[in-house]
């Protein structure tokens, strides 16, 4: 089922993600390892049989998040300079709290670890003080001679001293996302226990 009122979520969802981005456009500008932190609402067409968010939305509120992330590190016009394009290649959700209709929430996304080909990051869903569900997923980006590095999207700069991140950037830890894990370097605060 779509939602409890039949709707496909692609319209509402585009018009989100169109008015996060132009509004992203004027919010202060992030770096690379800063969280990006976005309000959104629970509509009637989020809600599935249970009158509760429905799982698949929040994968698409998710995706909103993480281009916001772009757009706020500046990020996205190197993407567009160079035609890289992110691929998700797992993604996954642990709910603790439910999302009730008309509630609002804040939706965290931040970038956790990396290791040669993929990025992780990790995305919270936060009510009052709560975190109502956590997801990560792992990324990569591709461009017009296949996958791109890690080290190539640094030095495209996303981070202003790329040369300084391979050793003196957190620690190297084995990180579950999907069904698999990854080994992957960590950076900031540990990543939320799902």
């Amino acid at each position: 089922f779509d939602s409890v009122l039949g709707e496909s979520p692609l319209p509402v969802m585009l018009f989100r993600l169109v008015a996060v981005l132009l509004a992203a456009l004027f919010r202060p500008r992030l770096g690379f390892l800063d969280e990006s932190a976005i309000r959104l609402r629970v509509w009637p067409n989020d809600l599935d049989a249970n009158l509760h968010m429905n799982n698949s939305r929040y994968l698409l509120a998710m995706d909103v998040g993480r281009w916001e992330l772009v757009v706020r590190t500046g990020f996205w016009r190197e993407l567009r300079r160079r035609r890289w394009f992110p691929v998700v290649g797992s993604a996954t959700l642990r709910f603790r709290r439910s999302l009730d209709p008309f509630q609002r929430y804040r939706l965290v996304t931040r970038l956790v670890a990396w290791d040669e080909k993929w990025c992780v990051l990790e995305q919270r869903f936060e009510r009052g003080g709560h975190v109502h569900a956590v997801g990560r997923v792992k990324a990569l980006f591709r461009g017009p001679q296949g996958h791109v590095s890690t080290a190539a999207l640094l030095a495209a700069g996303l981070h202003p001293r790329a040369t300084d991140i391979g050793g003196n950037c957190g620690r190297t830890v084995r990180v579950a996302v999907g069904t698999g894990a990854v080994t992957v370097r960590v950076v900031g605060g540990d990543p939320v226990a799902p």
